[in-house]
Order: structure tokens, then sequence, then C-alpha cells
């Protein structure tokens, strides 16, 4: 399955945004956007199935997602692809 978009957030600073921001997207592009708190079942996943089958990462900018250790790691595995 391929996502059009991976939504990257710090979830104490933009969870309910990026929920929000999730379900617009779906409705508006007719197929599911990936979110970690709806697609992730195995943490092992986060990049072969989210961030590698997504056709754009979209980056919630919040005051502290780039001190967020998995949100750096996402923006970097989607740099190399």
């Amino acid at each position: 399955m391929t996502f059009p978009a991976f939504l990257s957030h710090y979830k104490v600073e933009a969870g309910a945004e990026a929920r929000y921001l999730k379900d617009s997207l779906d409705a508006m592009l007719g197929a599911p956007v990936y979110l970690d708190s709806s697609n992730l079942a195995d943490l092992r996943d986060l990049f072969a199935v989210g961030v590698r089958t997504s056709e754009v990462l979209v980056l919630l900018l919040s005051e502290g997602v780039l001190t967020r250790p998995w949100c750096l790691l996402e923006g970097l595995e989607a740099h190399r692809r």
C-alpha cells in the first residue's frame, strides 16, 4: 500500500492537530494518510511501512518537533528516499 502522505509530529504539542489533518486529508484525497497513532501496530514498521511507502512527508512544525529523535529520524529517512 502506498500512502499519499506521512504526518510527522510531536504528539504532545500537535497530536490533536495531526489527527484533524489526517481526517481532513483522508476525505479530500480519497486515500488514507499515514499517522502513527492510526496505522502503526509494530514500531519496527514505522520506516518500512510508513515513511518509505508515503509519497511525501508532512512535518507539523510545532515548537519542539525538531528536538524529538523519532521526528528527526522520520525526516532523515524521507530525505534518503
